[in-house]
């Protein structure tokens, strides 16, 4: 019979494997399971929400970044034809 973890345990283990900067099997001997249990489905489909939640926020800020590029660009050409 396999063990079940509750939600919390498998928030605070995404958490810590994404702010720790550590590697899946470094995480699981903090938490004191073996790495298989954080190789699990529902681990695994928090993992990716949470990756792509990063990607999404990364792109909009590269979207910004570009955005404030052009307008500081604009501003400059705006300044040099005066």
């Amino acid at each position: 019979m396999s063990k079940r973890y509750t939600a919390e345990f498998k928030r605070e283990a995404v958490a810590l494997f994404w702010s720790s900067g550590r590697n899946v099997t470094e995480v699981a001997r903090e938490l004191g399971v073996i790495p298989e249990r954080l190789r699990g489905p529902d681990l695994q489909t928090q993992i990716r929400r949470r990756w792509e939640v990063c990607a999404s926020v990364f792109e909009s800020l590269e979207r910004l970044g570009r955005d404030s590029a052009r307008a500081r660009l604009g501003v400059a050409q705006d300044r040099l034809a005066a």
